[in-house]
């Protein structure tokens, strides 16, 4: 019975002791990639210590266990650590586990076996339980193992995809400033960047604005200069990606790997093979470019023969996805015949035809637009008012 593994001692044949998550961060050690240096309390000690569980139920770390956890956090050198549940089935090739069980940041020493056992009962809790259901995954020598690594300190983090859903030939990265636990939360929206895998050049950017971080004291206010800026360089994304790719051709197949940019260094913090329920099936995919198309097609009839602009204008705030009868309603009262044409006319406007049948709204993938070409036309029709885009 072996209760701790370091990241270096973790076999290729480990998973029934160390988990997925313990088992790719030991391939990735092996592999020479940086890796916040930690170890493994392995399923050896999840199954003693439920094997020994008191009549009430209540479960405690083995004396052996505890003085095996102070050797091995002797070699830690930050005062606090990352502590994250690797169940045997987790981080696998057929199903992630992402967010299914419990992970614990900034954990001091006195708050390391609490946070080992919590990772424990993870394992039985009812989004876990579910998942697996959902996923058909056998509860047959189910076990959790606990890794402990030292607690990175991270500018910005993030997670990258190598292969970016229905872009082959594209990696995805997201981030934001402070620790990744935002990203991956989904807590906080975070930057997009669409990088070539070949040449590692930014093909695509959206910028969020970023007014929290996620930080050792909790959540914190980002100063406003860096709120609207990207939160990597165009030169940060090319290194990024070029080290997920050479993840990607250790491991043979795509990879999600969540990352961390500490004092201008990347280390790898986890990293799974991305599974067919975070990859679109060939049917989802065709599925996804027909409803994409569809939405073109709709565009491409409602355009101007000279050009038209949609405006996210103050709707993307108050109705940012309507429901179906919200948005009925919405485009009636936002149409010449509605609420806001009858206020239009009676202080003396005239609006078009089209703007009395179709309003000044459009829906675009399920969000709302202004469509400020007809928004024009609520003042006088026939008159040849514009707005100037340029």
């Amino acid at each position: 019975m072996q209760f701790i593994k370091h990241f270096s001692e973790i076999e290729a044949t480990a998973l029934k002791r160390v988990g997925g998550k313990a088992l790719n961060l030991g391939k990735l050690v092996k592999a020479g990639f940086p890796v916040p240096n930690g170890f493994c309390v392995t399923t050896d000690a999840y199954r003693f210590a439920y094997q020994n569980a008191s009549e009430a139920g209540a479960v405690e770390l083995p004396p052996t266990l505890v003085s095996d956890i102070e050797r091995a956090r002797g070699v830690l050198r930050t005062p606090t650590f990352a502590v994250r549940s690797s169940a045997t089935a987790e981080d696998l090739t057929g199903a992630s586990f992402a967010g299914q069980q419990d992970t614990f940041l900034h954990v001091t020493p006195d708050a390391l076996s609490a946070a080992i056992k919590a990772c424990w009962a993870s394992l039985r809790s009812e989004r876990a339980i579910a998942y697996r259901q959902t996923q058909q995954i056998s509860e047959d020598g189910l076990a959790m193992a606990v890794v402990v690594q030292e607690m990175c300190e991270a500018d910005v983090a993030g997670v990258l995809f190598t292969v970016a859903p229905l872009r082959a030939d594209t990696g995805l990265i997201e981030s934001s400033w402070g620790l990744g636990e935002s990203v991956v939360s989904g807590a906080l929206t975070p930057d997009s960047f669409y990088v070539s895998r070949k040449t590692g050049a930014v093909l695509e950017r959206r910028i969020a604005t970023k007014s929290e971080q996620i930080t050792r004291t909790g959540v914190a206010a980002v100063p406003a200069s860096q709120q609207d800026i990207p939160s990597l360089t165009d030169a940060a994304l090319k290194r990024l990606m070029a080290l997920g790719m050479q993840v990607e051709t250790v491991y043979g197949r795509p990879m999600d790997i969540e990352w961390a940019l500490a004092d201008g260094e990347f280390v790898l913090l986890q990293a799974r093979p991305i599974t067919a329920g975070r990859s679109e099936s060939t049917a989802e995919a065709a599925e996804i470019e027909n409803h994409r198309q569809a939405e073109i097609r709709a565009l491409t009839e409602r355009t101007d023969p000279h050009g038209t602009i949609w405006s996210h204008h103050n709707l993307a705030e108050v109705l940012p996805a309507p429901l179906p009868m919200t948005w009925a309603l919405m485009k009636q009262f936002m149409s010449g015949r509605g609420g806001l044409g009858t206020a239009y006319r009676s202080l003396g406007f005239h609006p078009s035809e089209r703007v009395d049948a179709d309003g000044i709204l459009d829906l675009i993938c399920g969000r709302v637009y202004v469509n400020l070409n007809r928004e024009a036309e609520l003042h006088f029709a026939g008159f040849p008012f514009a707005h100037d885009f340029d």
